[in-house]
């Protein structure tokens, strides 16, 4: 994180109690959780996370109150 300059936290679960919590069903798995922690989106395998799209969503939730 620290290399590529990311400013987003990342959390693991080494103990991997919240497989059973949020679901988990396979690797990889993205959970979007907004600023209440709230779980806003849930993505199963691989995605584009630089696609325009993608970007407008998170600067929507990133500009939420």
């Amino acid at each position: 994180m620290k290399e590529n300059g990311y400013t987003f936290p990342v959390y693991l679960n080494p103990d991997e109690s919240a497989a059973g919590i949020f679901g988990i069903t396979g690797v990889p798995e993205t959970f979007i959780i907004d600023k209440k922690g709230i779980l806003r989106n849930k993505v199963i395998g691989p995605a584009d996370w630089d696609s325009p799209r993608v970007i407008e969503s998170f600067q929507t939730l990133i500009n939420e109150p």
